[in-house]
C-alpha cells in the first residue's frame, strides 16, 4: 500500500500571554512569552534526539509566534535557524471579531456566540472569521502537497485539524482536544493506518 502521507513531526508554538490568559488568539500576532520561548528551546533539544534533520524538511506557519518557535527549535538542534519554508495554509484558524475574548468574557458579552460555539465547535463560524470545517479545506489541501518527511510548527487549531484528518477522527473526538505546547506529535503511516506518538 502506498503511504497516503509522509512522516510528520508536529510542534505547536510556545506559550503566549494570550494563551496563558486563555484568550481566543486566532490570527492575532501575539509574541511568545518567556515560558513559550523555553518550551520551544526544549522541544528543539528533544527533537534533536529523535531525528536525523537532514532527512526532513522544516515547514512553519508564517505567523510571528510560529516563526520564532521554529527559529528556537532549529537553533536548539544545531541548525541554521532560518533555513525553513513557510506556508500560509498553516496559519491558525481565524476567530475574526471574537479574537481577544476569553471564554468567560464571550459568555458574558456575546452569549449568542458562546452558545453557538459550544453547540457545534467544528462548524461554528465567528463573525469575520472561519470555522474549523472551513479551515480544514486549506490544511488538507496543504497535506496533499507534502511528499517528504516533515517537521511542522503551527498552531493548536491546525493540530486538531491534522489529527482529525490523519487519524480519521470525528469532530466530537477532536473539538476539545488540548494541544500541549511542550510536546512533540509524531504521525507515521504504517500497517494500513496512521499511528500517533507523543514525545
Amino acid at each position: 500500500m502506498t503511504n497516503p502521507h509522509p512522516e510528520f513531526y508536529f510542534i505547536r508554538h510556545g506559550e503566549t500571554e494570550w494563551n496563558a490568559e486563555q484568550r481566543l488568539q486566532g490570527q492575532r500576532e501575539i509574541p511568545l512569552n518567556s515560558k513559550g520561548q523555553n518550551q520551544a528551546n526544549k522541544n528543539g533539544e528533544r527533537l534533536r534526539t529523535l531525528i536525523n534533520a537532514d532527512a526532513y524538511q522544516f515547514i512553519s506557519s508564517p505567523m510571528d509566534r510560529t516563526v520564532e518557535t521554529m527559529h528556537r527549535v532549529r537553533h536548539s538542534m544545531g541548525l541554521v535557524k532560518d533555513n525553513f519554508a513557510t506556508d500560509a495554509r498553516l496559519k491558525e484558524v481565524s476567530f475574526g471579531d471574537l479574537e481577544g475574548f476569553t471564554l468567560d468574557e464571550l459568555a458574558e458579552q456575546r452569549p449568542e456566540f458562546a452558545k453557538a460555539r459550544k453547540a457545534d465547535r467544528w462548524h461554528f463560524m465567528p463573525p469575520n472569521g472561519e470555522s474549523y470545517d472551513n479551515a480544514s479545506e486549506r490544511v488538507i489541501e496543504w497535506v496533499k502537497t507534502v511528499d517528504k518527511p516533515s517537521v511542522i510548527v503551527a498552531h493548536g487549531g491546525i493540530c486538531r485539524i491534522l489529527r482529525k484528518y490523519l487519524l480519521n477522527l470525528t469532530p466530537n473526538e477532536i473539538e476539545e482536544y488540548y494541544v500541549a505546547q511542550d510536546r512533540i506529535f509524531h504521525w507515521q503511516f504504517k500497517d494500513g493506518k496512521t499511528h500517533e506518538e507523543m514525545h
